[in-house]
């Protein structure tokens, strides 16, 4: 079919990787390059600010340019120095460069952030590793739909099409053939094949990367879920501290109240007149170790029941 405007917009507009094939040109969008290809021209289209990325697409394109005139002057078949693989490969490859980038950049930063979140943890970190989840699953979008539009552009009639040198020179004899799906498009399948595998290889990378987060974010987990257990035993073995010294506190309050309990006017103090009585000794000593007592009795029950061995 014929390349219409609504192609252009769809390719410009569009953020997910496409590659459309229209009859005299190839529409490739991979983020962040856009390009137009024709017979004898490629046009790129970067965003703002992303300048930068174009002079090493140059440099190959050509170099490409290079390889081609070194084939015409050989002889090689005019598949072979098509000015729409050379700069599809150009494309390709600068596409597949900055995913590579983005992945080993990625992967550092992850590395970096999970040792530091394993030996500490802390809300800075933590908001870290919510930033990095995000900019992963951006690039895993990214990489899974490049794979995707490798895939789809590996069609017979579609990879047929984009011999557009052959279709520039002889359009009825390029027709016909078309018709008769006599074209060989191993080439072509090769390259798509290879730059799809590569494609997947990064996908894979990032996968593991996030499954590698998953795995420290349950480790995480499990360190909260210990303190929060060990916070637990501590608030029990204080609440039953708290629950038998005020039981026994009664009886010792019980002496200290204004009622009549017949020890008024004991003279029996042990360390003198200044000191306490040998009743208060008595009360203190008995309600405190009885206290005591009753609080090792109680957790060590609890501990017998499994409460402190987790």
């Amino acid at each position: 079919s014929e390349v219409v405007l609504r192609d252009l917009h769809v390719v410009l507009s569009k953020c997910e990787p496409t590659i459309l094939v229209r009859r005299g040109v190839i529409l490739v969008s991979l983020e962040p390059l856009k390009a137009i290809v024709t017979a004898e021209r490629l046009y790129v289209l970067v965003p703002d600010g992303t300048d930068g990325i174009l002079e090493p697409l140059r440099v190959r394109l050509h170099g490409a340019s290079k390889q081609r005139e070194i084939a015409q002057n050989a002889g090689m078949a005019a598949a072979d120095t098509a000015f729409e693989f050379a700069a599809l490969e150009v494309i390709f490859m600068s596409a597949a460069a900055i995913k590579r980038r983005e992945v080993a950049e990625t992967a550092k930063e992850a590395n970096q952030v999970l040792r530091a979140v394993r030996q500490s943890l802390s809300s800075r970190l933590l908001s870290r590793v919510l930033r990095l989840k995000k900019r992963l699953a951006e690039i895993l979008t990214t990489v899974s739909g490049c794979r995707d539009a490798f895939e789809e552009a590996q069609e017979e009639e579609v990879m047929a099409l984009m011999y557009l040198t052959a279709l520039k020179a002889n359009p009825t004899v390029f027709d016909a053939r078309l018709r008769a799906s006599s074209w060989n498009t191993d080439e072509v399948e090769l390259m798509l094949d290879h730059y799809e595998q590569d494609v997947a290889t990064l996908s894979k990378q990032l996968k593991l990367l996030e499954q590698e987060i998953e795995a420290t974010e349950a480790f995480l987990k499990l360190n909260l879920d210990t303190a929060r257990n060990n916070l637990i035993k501590v608030d029990v073995s204080f609440g039953v501290a708290a629950l038998w010294l005020t039981a026994c506190s009664l009886i010792s309050g019980y002496y200290g109240m204004n009622l009549v309990n017949g020890h008024e006017v004991d003279s029996d103090f042990v360390l003198g007149s200044g000191g306490p009585s040998l009743i208060w000794l008595e009360v203190v000593l008995i309600t405190s170790g009885g206290a005591s007592a009753l609080i090792l009795a109680t957790l060590l029950t609890l501990w017998c029941c499994g409460l402190f061995q987790s």
